[in-house]
């Protein structure tokens, strides 16, 4: 019979053979097992050959191709029970007389029954105990379990575990309750942490392996028995949820990422993120720059939403961008380029998310197998669905340089390298002026007029006169018509071009967010100007033009019709001296998000006034003309 822990030997005060007959007790007695002192250059060694031989190795036939060796078990000598360390078999190994323990003070058989099963296998990882000492841990229904690590083994050690419920008379006796746990690495404490939710009241049996990157099997390193007792007046279930259905249970990056050398920027990151708006945002590169990034996809995973509106919920793409590695370059957005895959994921609701990132060799061609890199769990405090026709508009977005024109023209993009562009609504002058006011009579007043005010007053009792109040305290603050800046704008995008490149540029700006696409270039005010040779380059406070930085740059102007929506800023482009006989090639494309703002509508460049587009009038005069005349016929 298998020793497991937690599992009672003696009693406190109970001596270890009967006082009389000098028998053991019963469960001890099944449990006996024997290995071997030497004597050998005047000094005991510990022998257990027994053991020794009770190791599975994995092999192949070989002469065979790669694809069709066949694999077989077989055992192998475990040199770690060849003149063991007595301070390491004390873990596996009691002998009944303390003498042989061969250590000094000699451990207890009540100690002994406390402590957690430590494997031949932990002590060749170099690992340790860090969180939990004793081998039974009591929870209410969530555990948070360290072993500590050798720093060189942070990326070279893998882990896995099996979590079984036990006990008589339950339906889950010996079930897997793997899905209720998870694990990832921390560099920063030289540890792997393991964090289990137990759905029901019970003892759990835990047993953790390990094996090196590029063993082929698991050797269990550790064992330990958790109980779940529960809150008090909670019944037997706990009602606890699984962690989302993914690839494996380990967190951060695989195999597969060493592999191919990827890395987080910035490096490190933990693979436990919140999003408190229900977006993420996550930058991929390279640990050697020389080499080339390697093809990425991702996909979200969750319990509580549906797979199919989990679809197209993720959004990749390459670029090049500054590395921020100096105080300096953080402040000014400029350090040295490197590509960069970003990937942003939208989550339709609050909730728990996995999101598993694939990789493939960056020459594959499709189709490839992608094979899991990294692994992350999400917690969304907020929502952000996006409607189905944005979804599919965006699976199928080309961001970025469409081809080689876009560097072939010389076009450089000074202000946003990457092409997801966030808007940032709250700062123009609408919304300042709803940030600025006191409190709820002035926000219903600005938005409703007097109907907002008495709707305030009936809410509180208020007496009729603090309209008037009301009136006093908004004097100064807006009178006449707002005067718009006529080039304020919402967002403003800057290229560069060198001084003798003449090109033609045209951009037009699309709203993606409905259900049929809506041509807003009206909101959209293209520049182009050259800058002084003393002038500084935008985006850049530290240094001035030289030959090699553009002297012609593009502005781009944008007014955001509406938050809250997608836009598509399509740039055409091609040189003044081609004769333009057709369309002009698109050569980049910007994605634009929104977010929701305070401010009204704003006005359209095109236009004098706010309000609708003069095309858009006339094709309502139009229409409203073509049914008056049908009327009258």
């Amino acid at each position: 019979m298998d020793y497991k822990v937690g599992q009672p030997l003696v009693q406190k005060e109970e001596p270890l053979f009967h006082p009389e007959t000098g028998a053991l007790p019963a469960q001890i007695a099944n449990l006996q097992h024997s290995w071997n002192a030497a004597y050998v250059d005047g000094v005991w060694r510990l022998y257990d050959c027994t053991w020794a031989a009770q190791r599975l190795a994995m092999g192949t036939r070989e002469g065979l191709p790669k694809s069709s060796q066949a694999v077989t078990l077989q055992y192998e000598t475990d040199m770690f029970y060849y003149q063991v360390d007595p301070t390491k078999l004390i873990y596996t190994h009691y002998p009944f007389e303390d003498v042989w323990q061969l250590i000094d003070p000699p451990v207890s058989i009540v100690s002994f029954a406390t402590w957690p099963l430590l494997k031949p296998a932990f002590f060749q990882y170099g690992l340790q105990l860090f969180s939990h000492q004793e081998g039974v841990v009591a929870v209410e229904n969530q555990l948070v379990l360290k072993l500590k690590i050798l720093p060189e083994n942070v990326g070279r050690l893998l882990f896995t575990y099996q979590l079984n419920l036990e006990g008589f008379g339950n339906i889950d006796v010996g079930s897997s309750k793997t899905r209720f746990g998870m694990h990832e690495i921390a560099p920063e404490e030289s540890c792997v942490v393991f964090r289990f939710r137990l759905p029901k009241k019970g003892d759990y049996n835990l047993v953790i392996y390990a094996r090196h990157s590029g063993e082929q099997l698991f050797s269990d390193v550790c064992e330990y028995r958790v109980t779940a007792k529960g809150r008090e007046g909670e019944g037997n279930s706990l009602t606890a949820l699984p962690f989302p259905p993914t690839a494996q249970a380990n967190y951060g990056p695989t195999e597969k990422a060493y592999e191919y050398g990827l890395e987080t920027l910035p490096r490190g990151l933990p693979p436990l993120i919140k999003s408190p708006k229900g977006t993420v945002e996550i930058r991929f590169i390279v640990a050697e720059i020389e080499n080339r990034i390697p093809r990425l996809t991702a996909r979200l995973k969750s319990l509580s939403v549906k797979p199919e509106l989990l679809e197209n919920c993720v959004l990749l793409r390459d670029i090049e961008a500054s590395m921020p590695t100096t105080g300096v370059s953080v402040l000014t957005g400029t350090g040295p380029c490197v590509p960069m895959s970003v990937l942003n994921a939208y989550l339709p609701e609050a909730g728990e998310y996995a999101l598993e990132v694939y990789a493939a060799p960056p020459d594959s061609a499709e189709p490839t197998a992608y094979h899991l890199a990294w692994q992350f769990l999400i917690e969304a405090e907020a929502g952000k669905p996006l409607s189905v026709p944005l979804l599919s508009r965006l699976a199928t977005i080309n961001l970025g340089p469409q081809d080689d024109t876009w560097q072939n023209l010389g076009f450089r993009t000074l202000s946003h390298p990457d092409p997801l562009v966030r808007v940032r609504t709250a700062g123009r002058a609408g919304s300042e002026r709803l940030l600025r006011l006191k409190n709820k009579s002035q926000i219903l007043q600005r938005f409703m007029g007097s109907q907002g005010i008495h709707l305030q007053q009936a809410e509180l009792g208020e007496p009729s006169e603090e309209s008037s109040h009301m009136e006093e305290t908004n004097v100064g603050e807006d009178q006449g018509p707002l005067q718009v800046d006529r080039e304020a704008c919402d967002l403003q995008i800057i290229l560069g071009l060198p001084e003798q490149n003449k090109v033609c540029l045209i951009s037009q700006l699309v709203d993606i967010s409905e259900e049929e696409e809506e041509d807003v270039t009206g909101y959209l005010l293209q520049k182009a100007n050259a800058l002084e040779d003393d002038e500084p380059q935008p985006g850049d406070r530290t240094s001035t033009l030289s030959r090699d930085i553009p002297s012609q740059v593009v502005n781009l102007l944008i007014r955001i019709p509406k938050g809250g929506s997608f836009y598509k800023l399509y740039l055409y482009a091609v040189p003044m001296e081609q004769n333009i006989t057709g369309s002009i090639p698109l050569v980049f494309t910007y994605l634009i998000d929104a977010p929701l703002r305070l401010s009204a509508a704003e006005a359209p460049y095109i236009g004098a006034t706010a309000g609708e587009f003069p095309e858009k009038i006339e094709k309502r005069e139009a229409a409203e003309e073509a049914a008056a005349a049908k009327g009258h016929r």
